[in-house]
């Protein structure tokens, strides 16, 4: 068998499909792979370029490979998408993990750097956090709709429904019988138990923050805080910037805040939601007098 430059690999729970060509963009292997046997097969090759997409156990395959010896790099999904044979009509596992050979191979294509497992334990508290956020306003969404289809209208916010929720549950005027006002009353317990946990998240971010210099240094800009500023540690983390990850070619990726700090010493700015500061802006951002 000729030797494998490239493998495009795409990821499932248990099958995995792979896609390797040669030096020529011959293809060599193509074939699935049970998920018990698939380090098994790569240990059993000389380092090669090995590319899947950005999913889910992504990041720890990558880690595996590496440990390996192979160059691994990630692809969002929407970057290997186009070179689908078929395109968005005709999709399979052996077609996708073609598409993600094909793109890998492309020479200004953009990569995800690979998520540490100290990266990935960070991320996990967050998305928790997030989790219970977003669990907590719907609950409270769903008991202000309950009580107003009772005539029962409380003040926007959540803060103001804390203030006045248990008055209004209490209050005999109103049309709720027994078993709904203890319907509700679950739900306001429900309710605190969010807090309790989401508070508890609060604690972890707030520890982990005082053990992060590089955590420190973001804070340092105005605006950011504990929960804005350590997901963003090491930059990796959440978006990587061409710098800082070693697994991308040259300006692959670019961070837009680096020539924000640099034309307005002592802040950053950033264009979107989804840039992340890079360590060499955060050296020159400071805060604001």
């Amino acid at each position: 068998m000729d030797k494998i430059t490239r493998i495009g690999v795409d990821l499932a729970k248990n099958i995995i499909q792979v896609h390797g060509v040669d030096s020529m963009e011959r293809v060599v292997v193509r074939k699935a792979i049970s998920r018990q046997k698939f380090l098994e097969w790569f240990a059993n090759l000389e380092p090669c370029l090995v590319a899947m997409e950005a999913c889910s156990a992504a990041h720890y395959w990558g880690r595996k490979l590496r440990a390996l010896g192979h160059e691994v790099r990630l692809i969002a999904p929407q970057f290997a998408a186009p070179y689908r044979k078929g395109g968005k009509h005709v999709k399979n596992d052996r077609l996708d993990a073609e598409a993600i050979c094909e793109a890998a191979g492309r020479p200004h294509m953009r990569f995800v750097a690979v998520k540490t497992a100290d990266q990935q334990n960070v991320l996990v508290l967050h998305r928790m956090r997030d989790g219970f956020v977003e669990e907590r306003t719907a609950l409270v969404n769903r008991l202000r709709g309950e009580l107003v289809e009772f005539g029962v209208f409380l003040p926007q916010g959540i803060d103001a429904f804390r203030a006045h929720f248990v008055e209004a549950l209490e209050d005999g005027a109103t049309e709720l019988n027994g078993v709904a006002r203890t319907a509700l009353l679950r739900g306001w317990e429900h309710l605190q138990a969010l807090d309790q946990q989401i508070a508890w998240c609060d604690v972890q971010v707030a520890t982990h923050v005082k053990q992060d210099s590089n955590a420190q240094r973001v804070m340092a800009v105005i605006g950011i805080g504990p929960l804005t500023a350590r997901p963003r540690w090491p930059p990796s983390a959440t978006l990587a910037c061409s710098k800082t990850a070693a697994n991308l070619p040259p300006g692959s990726a670019r961070c837009p805040n680096r020539k924000a700090a640099a034309a307005r010493p002592g802040w950053a700015t950033s264009r979107s939601r989804a840039t992340r500061i890079c360590a060499r802006c955060c050296s020159r951002a400071r805060a604001r007098p």
